[in-house]
């Protein structure tokens, strides 16, 4: 069971940014609505389509939103244990049943103020889909960041000095001038993201180094990544180099099921680049 100061600190960090979301949603659907009266097709399929995407979507980002408060909490707090990620799951669980009932109530409300001849019974399905695929991607991150902390933890007992934790929260902040133009980076690459994308770039090699049979040239992947590595240690890091090679590794591992921790924090470096890759 999660430490009660953990789960009430996430719980009040996670409501104020429900409120906000509740805003966005609400701001979103009126803007569906007067769209679509204007174009004088409120009551069709294409409005109850485009409505029923706001509020799947709007799952996805209330789960997300619930996962990254527990990870960057538990991330400072709590040390890895064998219950650690079946006691996470059911907290998100709970979690997740919340934003389902509330968003599915919201829903019917919605639907109802277009008079859209959809039964409640055809409501009730819409956002099934969403609601299990949004359990099944968190059950996954969950056992990579259970996984991913139990290394840093281990990292950090084997040096006898604090480590970065693998995960990799600073804030962008990249400021770039206009379309096509290079983002300044430097200062936002600090020794502690530096840090957790080195430990990432070094499980990618070692995953590389033991497996034989890829769909990639593995030879010229270890390449980047030593480059990468090299290029990381430097006192001034070049932005441009490394950009380019990131994000052929980063593409190159996005589907490889075990490097996926090692993906998000390569993909959230890369960010600082200017360069967004899919989740």
């Amino acid at each position: 069971m999660l430490n009660l100061k953990v789960t009430e600190l996430a719980r009040n960090m996670i409501q104020v940014q429900f409120d906000e979301r509740r805003k966005q949603l609400r701001q979103d659907i009126m803007r569906v609505q007067n769209e679509m009266t204007t174009r004088g097709i409120l009551r069709s399929s294409m409005t109850l389509s485009r409505i029923r995407d706001l509020y799947i979507n709007e799952i996805q980002i209330r789960a997300s939103i619930v996962l990254k408060v527990f990870i960057r909490i538990l991330s400072t707090e709590v040390y890895p244990s064998e219950e650690l990620a079946s006691d996470l799951k059911r907290e998100m669980e709970k979690y997740l049943f919340d934003i389902l009932s509330e968003l599915n109530k919201d829903l019917h409300k919605t639907v109802g103020s277009i008079k859209s001849v959809v039964t409640d019974e055809q409501v009730d399905k819409l956002l099934d889909s969403a609601y299990g695929h949004a359990l099944k991607k968190i059950g996954t991150e969950i056992e990579l960041f259970v996984l991913s902390l139990s290394r840093a933890k281990e990292r950090e007992g084997q040096s006898g000095s604090s480590q970065a934790i693998y995960n990799f929260y600073s804030p962008v902040g990249a400021v770039q001038t206009g379309p096509g133009a290079t983002a300044t980076v430097t200062q936002n690459l600090n020794s502690e993201n530096r840090e957790a994308l080195l430990y990432a770039l070094d499980d990618i090699k070692k995953y590389l180094e033991s497996e034989e049979n890829l769909d990639f040239p593995k030879e010229e992947i270890l390449e980047l990544v030593d480059e990468s590595c090299v290029e990381l240690k430097k006192p001034n890091p070049n932005g441009m180099r490394l950009r380019a090679v990131l994000t052929t590794v980063a593409i190159t591992i996005q589907t490889v099921g075990s490097l996926q921790q090692a993906y998000q924090v390569v993909k959230s470096a890369l960010s600082l680049f200017g360069v967004y890759l899919p989740w």
